[in-house]
């Protein structure tokens, strides 16, 4: 996928679809969580740009939307949690992830 084509993201239950602005055409589809996908959110690591997902399959999931054969499945690289991903904010290589058994962890590093 290039760069330029990534505009448009839409959150459909477990997988999220990728779409172009331009063509208005669906590019890519990521699938990995078992659960409805709560929050979505870019970061910026080094030279890539990464979308962190959380669900309520009590995962966030870190996917790097430009490169090809990402994990078995498209899901990327993944972080259990004790309870359902209610929210996420990501900040250079940090994320903090809330769920809704109250757990709040303040800083991930992502990995580059």
């Amino acid at each position: 996928m290039q760069p330029e084509i990534l505009n448009q993201l839409q959150c459909l239950d477990v997988e999220l679809s990728v779409f172009s602005l331009q063509t208005n055409q669906q590019v890519e589809v990521i699938s990995g969580h078992q659960a409805p996908i709560t929050s979505l959110q870019f970061i910026q690591a080094e030279e890539k740009v990464l979308l962190v997902s959380g669900s309520w399959d009590k995962t966030i999931r870190i996917h790097d939307l430009y490169a090809r054969g990402m994990k078995e499945g498209s899901g990327g690289d993944s972080m259990l949690h004790n309870s359902e991903v209610t929210a996420l904010a990501a900040r250079d290589n940090q994320i903090a992830v809330a769920t809704m058994g109250g757990e709040l962890v303040q800083e991930k590093k992502v990995r580059q």
